[in-house]
């Protein structure tokens, strides 16, 4: 088996482990550890464990400097565990380090499984998917591996599925993983299993319905997920039905994990049939400056409202109220709730939902249109629901940090918006410790080479970088797709063509054109075809208030599941604005999903199961 790294790695592999060496004495400063501390013979590989207490970098020292004068296989054998402690503490460079005076020709049968499972995190980390495919997927790993290590093999292979968007492989691997995980690994497990499934397609969910591993308890075991798909996506808003069909179901697999370890979604409150409305007022502006968008969000909760008498579900009596007709919002909301309203949906304007949640109490559930300040107190009765932009854009900065990218540059026009944006990236990414550059444009002027440059650290004239200066990881885009265009195309021309490039979905307003292939946008999944409009074969507008109408049907699915949803933040709702959830401040999050920009169009990318993207 051939191992490639790139380049910037080829040493002379003695220099660079003189280098470790060095470098480690230079950073130790307690006195190494007794000669005990460390395998005198050829044992097998001790890879440090998930958990363990933080690794003592003289240990690492002391293994280094034993695998200078080692002979094989023991020089093998200190360096696969120096590169096992090296994985633990997040050290992926030094790690590389290690591999390139590691020679896998040499190694043992043992050591090679090893070195295989490290040598495959690592590309994987470092995004080289081809060199880890070529590892991770060698069917030679199959054989002679211990159950942890067999585990281990399951992940990373998930792992590499998930980057190569072969999401139905993926499952399979997380499948296989589960029947060697102890029980003391299942919760995270099934989480990521469960994720994964939220994900999918009801297409997918059929394909792996007729799908044979030849392996009876992986069978058995998705099987039993499979079902709980069927029941999260089938029961969603009827609590009685699911709560009998998740009893069913425990009847049915009482060794599955998932019977240990439940999915949220899926476990109902005693009371929640109890509050559950049987007529709700639509509180909308039909009419006026913003009648299209309240239009679009009637249409897009009646669609969905329409599909769930059509599925024999019931469903409650809809009052709709035109907010426009009155400008004294708290009698509107009285009037409604005096007619029998049992839950209030909306306002939608932002100076009508500050009016109520200026109000100590409300009488009924209401979910509001839009967000407030973060640090208000409402009414313990009140629910925010709202597509702010702010929000998208802190989840670019959340995805971003999973990469461990540490270095950022922040495009943003000028303007009150663009600011605002940017900062609602700066503040999360500096919280995880990342470091940022910022650069602003006039929006619509098209050249900004002269700006990329100088804020890339790059001397136009010349090209190089300029004395002091490091190129960022990552760059985190704020406009419409014509100046996205134009920036990615100074960036390709000043040294940033290599740059992974993220933005949210105002970067889909203007003309997109391939100038943009490869950026990173998070989206909704409506906009990439997924969520239960699309499963429903209902159509979204494509006009600017499709937006408006995803959140329309993502507010009729959400009334029901406000019970569960109250004080418990693992919870989640598919939606077609988002994964819904609720945090502690009765505010409704929407985890966003990716795609990438191919020609103009977006392609939806699989969700990972690590956050990464």
């Amino acid at each position: 088996m051939s191992f490639i790294l790139p380049c910037r790695l080829r040493l002379r592999g003695a220099v660079i482990l003189t280098l470790l060496v060095a470098v480690l004495g230079l950073t130790s400063c307690a006195a190494p550890p007794p000669s005990g501390a460390v395998p005198t013979t050829p044992a097998q590989v001790v890879v440090p464990t998930a958990g363990a207490p933080a690794i003592d970098t003289n240990m690492v020292f002391e293994l280094l400097k034993r695998a200078e004068v080692a002979q094989s296989p023991l020089r093998e054998t200190l360096l696969l565990q120096a590169s096992a402690y090296y994985q633990q503490m997040g050290d992926y460079v030094r790690m590389g380090r290690v591999f390139e005076v590691l020679h896998p020709e040499t190694l043992t049968p043992e050591q090679h499984a090893e070195y295989s499972l490290q040598y495959g995190d690592w590309a994987l980390y470092q995004r080289h998917v081809d060199d880890a495919a070529r590892v991770l997927l060698d069917p030679a790993l199959n054989q002679g591996l211990s159950d942890t290590q067999t585990t281990t093999l399951h992940s990373l292979r998930a792992r590499l599925f998930e980057r190569q968007g072969k999401m139905l492989d993926a499952l399979s691997e997380r499948i296989a993983q589960s029947v060697h995980t102890p029980e003391a690994g299942q919760a995270e497990l099934s989480n990521q299993i469960w994720r994964q499934l939220l994900a999918m397609s009801m297409a997918d969910l059929q394909f792996l319905e007729n799908a044979d591993s030849r392996n009876p308890k992986e069978d058995q075991l998705l099987a039993g997920w499979l079902a709980l798909a069927h029941i999260q996506r089938e029961d969603a808003g009827n609590n009685a039905r699911m709560a009998a069909d998740v009893q069913s179901w425990r009847n049915h697999y009482a060794e599955h994990p998932a019977y240990r370890h439940m999915p949220a979604e899926l476990v109902v409150s005693d009371t929640a049939d109890s509050v559950h409305p049987q007529r709700i007022a639509l509180l909308l502006p039909l009419s006026g400056k913003w009648g299209a968008a309240g239009q679009a969000f009637r249409d897009g909760f009646m669609s969905m409202h329409y599909q769930q008498m059509s599925g024999g579900g019931g469903a409650p009596q809809v009052d709709l109220v035109d907010t426009s007709a009155s400008p004294d919002i708290l009698n509107t909301y009285q009037q409604a709730v005096t007619q029998g309203a049992q839950l209030v949906i909306g306002p939608l304007e932002k100076e009508q939902v500050q009016t109520l949640a200026n109000q100590a109490t409300l009488p009924v559930p209401t979910l509001a249109l839009n967000s407030l300040v973060q640090e208000q107190r409402t009414a313990d009765s009140l629910y925010q629901f709202s597509l702010n932009p702010d929000d998208d854009v802190a989840q670019v900065a959340i995805a971003a940090a999973a990469n461990r990218f540490r270095r950022a540059l922040v495009i943003a026009p000028q303007g009150e918006r663009g600011e605002r944006l940017a900062q609602a990236f700066v503040k999360p990414w500096q919280q995880s410790g990342g470091e940022v550059t910022q650069m602003r444009y006039a929006a619509g002027t098209g050249n900004y080479s002269a700006a990329i440059a100088d804020a890339l650290g790059v001397d136009l004239a010349s090209g190089q970088m300029r004395a002091g200066k490091t190129l960022p990881e990552m760059v985190y885009f704020s406009g419409s797709g014509s100046d996205a265009a134009a920036v990615m195309d100074a960036l390709q021309r000043n040294g940033g063509k290599d740059l992974p490039v993220y933005a949210t979905a105002e970067v889909l307003d203007g003309r997109v054109d391939v100038r943009t292939n490869g950026l990173r946008v998070c989206v909704s999944p409506w906009l990439v075809n997924a969520g239960p409009l699309h499963d429903a074969h209902i159509a979204v507008p494509t006009n600017a208030n499709g937006r408006l109408f995803a959140m329309g049907a993502d507010a009729q699915a959400l009334f029901s599941q406000l019970p569960q949803l109250t004080g418990n933040t693992s919870l989640h709702v598919t939606g077609n604005t988002g994964y819904l959830s609720m945090d502690s401040q009765r505010r409704v999050r929407r985890n966003l999903v990716w795609a990438v920009m191919q020609d103009g169009q977006l392609v939806a990318q699989p969700a990972s199961a690590d956050g990464r993207f």
